[in-house]
């Protein structure tokens, strides 16, 4: 597959970017990947990119823009340091914004995961395996190669390649004020070396004031007393090595100083970058640099001559190891799932591109159809099976949640079950056979077939019981009750010649833990009699703690991470209807009077309290309106 990156340089953007990028070409080069950079210097050159050759785009511009992403359609991205909203969710994107930000968006937000265009410079080389010695480069003596005798230590100042802020002259100033007032208040200043790394042009022309014998008195005299280097020069890393305190702003070098433990100085360009740097890194923050004092910058050298920054020290290190891992990982996925990820943006509910994120994570992002109001996670990496579920659930974690084993539950799971056969009673008594055939998908410890066989005895039917569950203890628990178990609707398919048997087909809590729901439910038609009952319960967004926004984190907090779905009721029967089915009811199992008076506005809380809001009334509203957090569904085939 083809890979673009693209990387802002220039004035809104400096050069760590472009650096970053370039580094990470060789790295994907070399594991055999097809990868260009190319370079821009505002956000609307994207919009001019030819990418109908490419397969993966990597963005390294900072924030996108509505435009922007429209332009990239489907085609997967994985963008840098985006803290972009991005209102539709057209298609894969892995956002790595491992930089600290007021903002936190993104799928990967751990400071770890910096990925940092000089890391690999200050990090020691074993000669017999040409691997990192170690991975995060926390240098605690490193030979001073500069030195030569001289005793004073250096005080390195730079602000990358290109200084778009011009913070070099500005620091030059305080500096030179510190460094003319050293025999009064400031004889501290004298133990230091000050060298400045300049940005080309600026450096060209301090070399050109200080040779020209007639020179006129000019903003570059204040580098008059400091040692001047080009930006970029290969002794640039040594200089680093050696340094005592780094002068430097909110940035990529900024981070990669910070993995060689270095005492350094902050100074804010802008607003935003103040804020930055006071949330994160206020003990070695000076402030803004047009309020900025010498005295400021004095004060922070004295400080260093005494004490360390332990809390800096103890911060997390970027790790370009452990980001390289992530990012390699992310295009093994993309390469994988070329076919799924190319109808990522299509919900399978309603077939519609009208999805929006409403939560970043680690491995996936969660969207919501604004159309049929589902709620789908979306992969974007492999996530963790639960395949190997073993019997601990049924007890330790089953417990964690409901207090007792699932075993000791027993007589509530009857008397929810006794529920749901009520709804389908009539349907039951209709079926023309002395024995049900019931398929119970993902059905546990059996429960359910059992409280069946009790109830179809009632009419004097038998049941025939299968039962499809990825847990192996409650499969093998199952078939000793006399079920013949699965492992999956493949599995079964494969094993019988079932289709068109069945009377009874559920679901209990089970369709939103499968990913390729159309497939499934295409299948389970095919096992349906004509006139089957289909039988669902689901975690539903037409209930209190997705509906009420003043739930919504609680519920993204909660919700659980095999979830593939949360159904909207009236758009799942649609979808049902659809695909061949007949409906026969909803049904609410239980209602939380709590939750829809926790997220709700004063004038309801006001009802509750005047008790013109009871379990009662709110009862029926849940009823007429099919509102809850869990739903049950019926249907028929047709």
């Amino acid at each position: 597959m083809k890979i673009l990156q693209i990387a802002g340089i220039g004035k809104h953007f400096g050069s760590g970017h472009f650096k970053r990028q370039k580094m990470l070409e060789r790295i994907l080069i070399e594991k055999g990947h097809d990868a260009k950079v190319i370079t821009i210097s505002t956000n609307k050159e994207i919009l001019r990119i030819d990418l109908k050759n490419y397969d993966i785009i990597i963005k390294d511009t900072r924030n996108s823009s509505f435009k922007e992403d429209g332009y990239f359609g489907n085609k997967p991205v994985i963008a840098f340091d985006d803290l972009y909203k991005y209102p539709l969710f057209l298609g894969y994107r892995f956002i790595l914004n491992a930089i600290p930000s007021l903002i936190k968006i993104g799928n990967c937000i751990k400071f770890e995961y910096l990925f940092l265009p000089n890391q690999q410079a200050f990090t020691d080389i074993d000669e017999n395996t040409r691997q990192p010695a170690t991975i995060i480069a926390n240098k605690e003596k490193i030979e001073d190669n500069y030195k030569n005798g001289n005793a004073k230590k250096i005080i390195l100042v730079s602000f990358g390649l290109l200084d778009p802020y011009n913070l070099s002259d500005k620091t030059a100033k305080l500096l030179s004020d510190l460094v003319e007032n050293r025999d009064t208040n400031f004889n501290e200043i004298m133990n230091y070396e000050i060298v400045f790394f300049l940005p080309e042009g600026k450096y060209e022309k301090v070399r050109q004031y200080r040779d020209d014998v007639k020179r006129k008195r000019s903003i570059y005299i204040n580098y008059e007393n400091f040692k001047v280097y080009k930006a970029g020069t290969s002794d640039f890393f040594d200089f680093v090595r050696s340094a005592s305190i780094i002068i430097t702003h909110f940035g990529l070098f900024f981070f990669e100083t910070l993995t060689q433990e270095k005492n350094i100085i902050l100074i804010s360009p802008t607003p935003y970058h103040y804020k930055l740097s006071e949330k994160f890194f206020k003990e070695i923050h000076i402030g803004s640099i047009d309020s900025i004092k010498p005295t400021d910058i004095y004060k922070k050298i004295e400080f260093f001559n005494k004490s360390k920054m332990e809390s800096i020290r103890n911060l997390p290190k970027p790790d370009n190891w452990q980001a390289t891992s992530l990012l390699l990982n992310i295009i093994s996925y993309i390469e994988d799932n070329k076919l799924k990820i190319q109808n990522i943006a299509t919900c399978p509910i309603c077939e519609k591109e009208k999805s929006k994120i409403i939560s970043f994570n680690d491995n996936f992002d969660l969207v919501y159809c604004k159309k049929c109001r589902t709620v789908r996670k979306v992969d974007l990496l492999p996530g963790k099976s639960n395949t190997n579920i073993d019997e601990s659930y049924y007890y330790d974690q089953y417990r964690s949640f409901y207090g007792k084993t699932y075993i000791e539950d027993r007589q509530n799971i009857r008397k929810l079950n006794e529920r749901r056969l009520s709804n389908i009673s009539h349907n039951l008594q209709k079926i023309n056979k002395t024995t049900i055939n019931a398929l119970d998908f993902g059905g546990a410890l059996g429960f359910f077939l059992d409280d069946l066989k009790d109830y179809a005895g009632i009419y004097g039917k038998k049941v025939n019981g299968f039962i499809i569950e990825i847990n192996r203890y409650a499969l093998e628990y199952c078939e000793k009750k006399g079920y013949m178990g699965f492992c999956s609707i493949d599995d079964l398919l494969e094993r019988t010649e079932l289709e068109q048997s069945f009377d009874l087909i559920s679901f209990w809590f089970c369709l939103e833990h499968i990913e390729n729901l159309p497939k499934i439910i295409q299948k389970t038609k095919s096992l349906l009699n004509t006139g089957g009952i289909l039988a669902i319960s689901f975690p539903s967004t037409n209930g209190p703690m997705f509906r009420l926004k003043k739930n919504r984190k609680n519920y993204i907090n909660s919700r659980p991470l095999d979830h593939y779905f949360d159904f909207n009721p009236f758009s799942l029967r649609k979808f049902l209807e659809k695909a061949g089915f007949g409906f026969i009811k909803f049904d609410i199992p239980s209602i939380h009077l709590d939750r829809f008076i926790e997220g709700s506005n004063s004038t309801i809380k006001l009802l509750y309290k005047l008790n013109l809001l009871n379990e009662n009334n709110y009862r029926q509203f849940c009823k007429k309106h099919t509102s809850g957090d869990i739903c049950e569904i019926y249907m028929y085939k047709r």
